[in-house]
């Protein structure tokens, strides 16, 4: 419902509006002076001058009076048409103004203190959700700022650990590397030793070998002569010179047995066979040894030299 000042302002217009101009024109006339009193005000008092001229006449005093009286009616008519149009201006504005107050303004006004009031909550809604992302922000970049320090402080420890890992791997290779070298050097005089020792054999095996095969030849042609101790004598110092040819210590044991000395013809013949058991001839001069003592081990040798080679029965003497 409007209020009461509005439903006052309505009254008042319409009042305006529906009264007749000649009550309002009636209303200020009577506001306004009558024409004949205003002519003895507006006539002036006539002094004479003491140097004014002749011509100032009573008639033509009264023409100036009338003249202003004209222009003064003028006014009051041009002044009673303005009042009168302004009543129905103000009139229509007064209306005007009431109907919107009544059906406009206050929902107007509700609307928009309604609309001021989402406004400032949406602002304060909007003001906190920003503050709480803006906490959730900082909270977030607190916390990202504490995992790149972790990482950081995680990353300078794995890298002081590989320094230390890598020092001390340096230091192990430095002390391989010296143990290593150390080794060389001691393997490489080792082998410079033994080279200059299997030099030394060498010549002295070379000379050995020389001296052995000489004696061997002077062995070997005293045997085809039958001199069986001249034989064993070469044979001997060839033998001291190579204890490990077994062919040497084959020819002792045949020249023994031609000597009818069994027991050393033996002695040399299986010292042969063990260093050389597929030995054909220490086989069949063992065989030759026991044909007469003991058959049976004569048979036994004389088939193993047969099993090393079957055509060996030719030559055998058995």
């Amino acid at each position: 419902m409007a209020s009461l000042p509005l439903l006052l302002i309505l009254a008042m217009a319409i009042m305006i509006l529906i009264m007749p101009p000649s009550v309002v024109i009636a209303s200020r006339l009577s506001q306004t002076r009558p024409v004949s009193t205003l002519s003895p005000a507006l006539s002036p008092t006539i002094v004479a001058s003491p140097t004014a001229p002749n011509s100032n006449t009573p008639a033509s005093q009264n023409s100036q009076a009338q003249q202003i009286l004209s222009e003064a009616q003028n006014d009051v008519s041009i002044a009673n048409t303005i009042i009168y149009y302004s009543g129905y201006i103000v009139a229509i504005m007064t209306l005007l103004a009431a109907l919107a107050g009544i059906f406009g303004i206050p929902e107007f006004f509700r609307r928009m203190r309604r609309l001021r009031t989402e406004t400032e909550t949406s602002i304060q809604q909007l003001t906190s959700n920003t503050e709480t992302h803006i906490q959730q922000l900082a909270s977030i970049e607190q916390q990202f700022r504490e995992q790149l320090v972790q990482h950081v402080e995680h990353a300078e420890r794995e890298s002081q650990k590989l320094e230390e890992r890598l020092e001390q791997f340096t230091k192990l290779f430095e002390r391989e590397s010296q143990t290593l070298r150390e080794k060389i050097e001691q393997l490489t005089q080792q082998f410079q030793e033994r080279l200059e020792l299997l030099k030394k054999d060498f010549e002295l095996d070379s000379q050995n070998f020389m001296e052995a095969s000489y004696n061997f030849n002077l062995g070997r042609e005293a045997y085809k002569i039958g001199d069986n101790e001249h034989a064993i004598e070469y044979y001997l110092k060839a033998f001291q010179l190579q204890p490990k040819n077994v062919r040497v210590m084959e020819r002792l044991g045949r020249a023994y047995s031609n000597l009818d000395n069994i027991e050393k013809a033996i002695f040399y013949l299986e010292k042969a066979l063990s260093l050389d058991s597929s030995n054909e001839a220490a086989l069949r001069s063992l065989a030759l040894c026991y044909r007469y003592t003991d058959p049976k081990k004569a048979i036994e040798y004389l088939n193993r030299s047969l099993t090393v080679n079957p055509r060996g029965y030719i030559n055998a003497d058995v």
